[in-house]
């Protein structure tokens, strides 16, 4: 599934945007990336979160911080007050402009290193993000110039504590090189087909080799370990999904050979995929 690049209308002379979202129902599966970094908060919610390659389910109190570029959606499943709606309160940011502001003051390198490690997203614990949800939600109440300390003090106990975990660490949509960009569009519309090296060496204009160090630079991964991705990542949305029968699922992904999807799903999810199926109610 191809993800929509979603336009954040963040205005130059801003350096925060923010978004108050209120689903009465439902929070629906719109699967997206933005070049913005995002912090997300979201509230009196349970289901699934969509994030890369990676897919679980979020409860209460769920904070994320979506690295820029990496496809994410959430999809409710339910709500914990059915009086109240889904809240979900969002801040995006530009990466440039952190970097900016640490140039200008070194003392919060702290963050630089949050954003590093937030290569695909970061979810933070339960009791951490109930530790700065009330600042988070004043962003949404302050005037525009008294938001960036607030924003600042909830990123600098972000990046101090280590009630964090990173998912989908590996995964990287977009680069600077258009010859990659060419081969990851190529990858991400044709990897449920038998895709060869030096298909993709010719797309970029390189030799097979100069191609293959390219691709390891940009990704850290080879070629191989990337369609291995992409393919489980959508298994696991048909597993989640649909109840379509194991067998059809790997086909529709590229395996032909049903051990060998079963192999390569259990070495990246650490379970079969009839157990990750099986896990997928959040009341589980």
């Amino acid at each position: 599934m191809q993800p929509f690049v979603e336009k954040i209308f963040l205005d130059e002379s801003k350096s925060l945007a923010l978004f108050e979202r209120t689903e009465p129902d439902s929070i629906p599966f719109e699967w997206h990336h933005h070049p913005e970094i995002e912090l997300t908060l979201t509230l009196n919610s349970y289901g699934r979160r969509y994030i890369g390659d990676h897919i679980e389910n979020y409860y209460e109190t769920d904070l994320v911080l979506v690295g820029k570029g990496t496809p994410h959606t959430w999809a409710s499943c339910g709500k914990y007050d059915e009086n109240k709606p889904h809240k979900v309160y969002v801040v995006w940011f530009r990466s440039a402009w952190l970097k900016s502001l640490i140039e200008l003051c070194p003392e919060l390198i702290s963050l630089a290193k949050l954003i590093e490690t937030a290569q695909g997203a970061l979810v933070f614990s339960p009791a951490l993000a109930l530790s700065v949800k009330a600042q988070i939600l004043s962003l949404f109440e302050l005037p525009q110039v008294k938001r960036l300390p607030v924003f600042i003090s909830i990123m600098t106990e972000l990046s101090q504590s280590s009630a964090k975990r990173i998912i989908s660490p590996l995964w990287i949509r977009t680069s600077q090189d258009e010859r990659l960009d060419r081969v990851l569009n190529y990858l991400n519309k044709n990897y449920h087909n038998k895709v060869s090296v030096e298909k993709l060496a010719a797309l970029a204009n390189l030799s097979e080799s100069a191609f293959y160090k390219l691709f390891k630079q940009h990704t850290r991964i080879t070629p191989k370990a990337y369609i291995s991705q992409l393919r489980i990542g959508r298994a696991c949305q048909l597993l989640s999904h649909s109840d379509k029968k194991i067998a059809l699922v790997a086909n529709q992904v590229g395996y032909f050979s049903l051990a060998q999807f079963n192999k390569e799903f259990k070495r990246l999810k650490k379970q079969t995929p009839l157990q990750f199926r099986n896990q997928q109610s959040p009341q589980n």
